[in-house]
């Protein structure tokens, strides 16, 4: 998805459980969205779980990490 050529992508937290990464992933491929970003502020889960589940998940999405502590 873009607008005037402009990649739109999403933001995440990594506060799902297991599992919901990966279908939030799909629906975001299925919605057109250009890419995910995962957020892993203090006291949250690590972001590289997420990502490593949403990219088993998807072909065309471009992910990245937004936070790292």
């Amino acid at each position: 998805m873009s607008v005037d050529g402009v990649p739109i992508t999403l933001g995440l937290q990594t506060d799902k459980a297991p599992g919901a990464y990966a279908e939030l992933a799909v629906l975001a491929e299925d919605l057109g969205f250009s890419g995910v970003s995962v957020f892993s502020d203090l006291l949250y889960q690590p972001s590289i779980v997420a990502l490593i589940e949403m990219a088993r998940a998807t072909r065309r999405l471009r992910l990245g990490c937004a936070c790292w502590n």
